[in-house]
């Protein structure tokens, strides 16, 4: 079981929706950042009697114009 985590920039942070590995919703919870999004992923599957050391995927939802700047800098 791998969760995946889309990361969706608001003003006061990000907000963590988690799934399972088949698409299905587990839920969402919030992080400051990005660095610190891991850790409050673990914490809700914990409080949610899941298993908390399962892998975790985040991927991060960016506006267009970001994501034109990651493009050009990984080219």
């Amino acid at each position: 079981m791998t969760y995946v985590v889309t990361a969706h920039r608001w003003e006061r942070g990000w907000e963590l929706h988690i799934a399972d590995d088949q698409g299905a919703e587990v839920g969402v919870t919030q992080a400051r950042s990005l660095t610190g999004a891991e850790v409050m992923v673990r914490d809700y599957l914990a409080l949610d009697d899941r298993d908390d050391q399962a892998p975790v995927e985040i991927r991060p939802v960016f506006d267009p114009a970001t994501d034109r700047r990651i493009a050009e800098a990984r080219a």
